[in-house]
């Protein structure tokens, strides 16, 4: 039963990325991030609890996955060839994905700092291979199929990574700059053209661009993030105070 539910959810979602509206996205991310605020007032999303789980998860990694999934499938043009072969959009896979996107957005240096006390790293991509699944997408497929017998597999840790993937997706998504800075997603430091320009580009140019979310720091564009989260200098990133403020540092 919950699994048919789900697979009915999903193509109302589908459906949804069909219009090809960044802000319908954004409101669908927003509502699921939104449903883990409620989960961290009981569960703070630190140690231990990172293994925590619950029923309540299962949907969230489910659904933020399905973000995943959705923007990838998106992005994908259809003159492209994987492993030099043509493909449906509808035939792509999680390893395609890899193949198509990590390189090209440098996914796997992405890491969205989570908005906690102390505020931390997830790095949802990391060790991402076309052989080896992330974690938290493992257990989206097994949830799918089956959330009862997996239920246990439903941690914080993975809703939070999930989640984590979810707006690093959303950030690459065709047009949605505008989107981002009309909900204030979007903190930057340039002129809104040279934005538009950089995320064209895939955030690999220029500087002083983060995305703010309720739960999330995300900086897109400026050197690589230092591995240790307690090295970061936010102004290296703009001169905005928002990061500052975000990671309770002056």
């Amino acid at each position: 039963m919950l699994a048919r539910l789900d697979k009915v959810l999903d193509r109302i979602h589908r459906r949804r990325m069909k219009n090809n509206d960044p802000t319908i996205v954004i409101s669908w991310y927003e509502e699921i991030e939104a449903r883990a605020i409620e989960f961290r007032r009981y569960v703070p999303p630190s140690g231990q609890n990172d293994k925590t789980w619950s029923p309540y998860l299962a949907s969230i990694i489910v659904e933020a996955s399905s973000i995943v999934d959705s923007v990838f499938r998106r992005l994908f043009n259809p003159k492209q060839r994987v492993h030099g072969k043509k493909k449906r959009r509808t035939a792509l896979t999680i390893n395609d994905f890899c193949a198509l996107y990590k390189s090209k957005y440098d996914l796997e240096k992405r890491r969205p700092i989570l908005l906690t006390s102390p505020p931390q790293y997830r790095a949802p991509f990391n060790n991402w291979t076309e052989h080896q699944v992330p974690e938290w997408w493992a257990v989206h497929t097994k949830l799918k199929h089956d959330r009862i017998k997996h239920m246990r597999m439903a941690t914080w840790g993975s809703a939070i990574n999930a989640l984590a993937a979810a707006l690093i997706a959303v950030a690459f998504l065709p047009k949605s700059t505008a989107a981002m800075m009309n909900r204030d997603w979007l903190d930057f430091d340039a002129d809104p053209q040279q934005i538009e320009k950089m995320s064209h580009g895939g955030w690999k140019e220029g500087r002083g661009v983060s995305v703010h979310t309720k739960l999330f720091a995300l900086i897109l564009s400026g050197t690589d993030l230092p591995e240790e989260i307690c090295d970061l200098q936010p102004h290296r990133y703009g001169r905005s105070p928002r990061l500052v403020n975000a990671l309770a540092r002056r």
